[in-house]
């Protein structure tokens, strides 16, 4: 009894180092014109790991989390990839409504947006950041999201409204959806 007790904990450990090992997307260095920064890994269960990557004018973040459910579908016509748009566009408001952003609109995305309809599920804010000095920033976020492998594959990516970010921003989507395809 003792030994299958040790066997079944040792096989436990194995299949969980197994999992976490074949969860892990290996992102690039560089995603269109954006660098990758360090991994963050979430102590939360369910949230995952993220990755900032830094551009010219603008910041995107890259998360792989699964909320602790299981059988994540992978594309975008699942109710789980619906919520987790609706929670990020969420706690973008709840942001607003603490007095961090003002003003936050959901606008659309431009046509050009048209070659990633099939592979994310996709949102366009403006808003703006209320600095701690009182100024206030106009930017313009997008959030795409995805079932990944059983996990959910979530970008935000945020910079100034007056840059022009979408050919960037298109690059980096491009590149992103070639490593995770």
């Amino acid at each position: 009894m003792k030994n299958a007790l040790r066997h079944l904990i040792i096989g436990l450990a194995w299949l969980a180092a197994i999992t976490s090992a074949q969860a892990d997307i290996n992102f690039p260095e560089k995603l269109g014109p954006y660098t990758r920064g360090d991994k963050h890994t979430y102590d939360q269960p369910g949230l995952g790991y993220s990755y900032a990557y830094q551009g010219k004018d603008g910041w995107a973040t890259v998360y792989v989390f699964d909320m602790g459910l299981a059988d994540i579908p992978d594309g975008i016509d699942s109710d789980i990839i619906r919520r987790s748009v609706q929670d990020a566009v969420k706690s973008v408001k709840i942001y607003e409504e603490r007095g961090h952003y003002a003003n936050v609109q959901i606008v659309p995305l431009s046509g050009d947006f048209d070659i990633l309809k099939d592979s994310f599920l996709m949102k366009k804010m403006e808003y703006q950041i209320i600095k701690s000095d009182g100024e206030r920033e106009d930017v313009v976020s997008y959030i795409f999201c995805r079932g990944q492998d059983g996990e959910i594959l979530k970008v935000r990516m945020t910079g100034n409204r007056n840059a022009n970010l979408e050919p960037d921003l298109l690059k980096f989507m491009m590149a992103l959806r070639v490593e995770t395809t």
